[in-house]
């Protein structure tokens, strides 16, 4: 690892439920924080990165499980980052989404 990047490990614990069973799984993900480029472009990767990871979660409502997925590691690797500027874009970005999420409701 180099001065000007930081890696990320960031764990998710998945509910993974079926019919007949329920299951626990831990998966680890890798988020990497570069401080050569802009906290809106490191934003995006680690987007990215929580996507990806999420995209195997299904459930009976697999869209909300996602979401949740993502917002969780999301909250986890920003504040791993300790960068006050990549904290307060996330916090931006959260508010933005959860107005976005009342305006639909309506």
């Amino acid at each position: 690892m180099s001065i000007l990047s930081k890696t990320i490990i960031v764990g998710l614990t998945a509910a993974v439920s079926t019919t007949a069973t329920s299951a626990q799984e831990m998966q680890i993900t890798n988020f990497r924080y570069d401080k050569t480029i802009t906290t809106e472009s490191n934003y995006a990767v680690f987007e990215r990165t929580a996507r990806r990871a999420c995209a195997h979660v299904s459930s009976l409502d697999t869209f909300r499980v996602r979401k949740e997925c993502r917002r969780d590691l999301m909250d986890q690797a920003v504040a791993a980052t300790k960068q006050r500027p990549m904290i307060a874009y996330h916090d931006q970005m959260i508010g933005e989404s959860q107005q976005t999420t009342v305006l639909t409701k309506r």
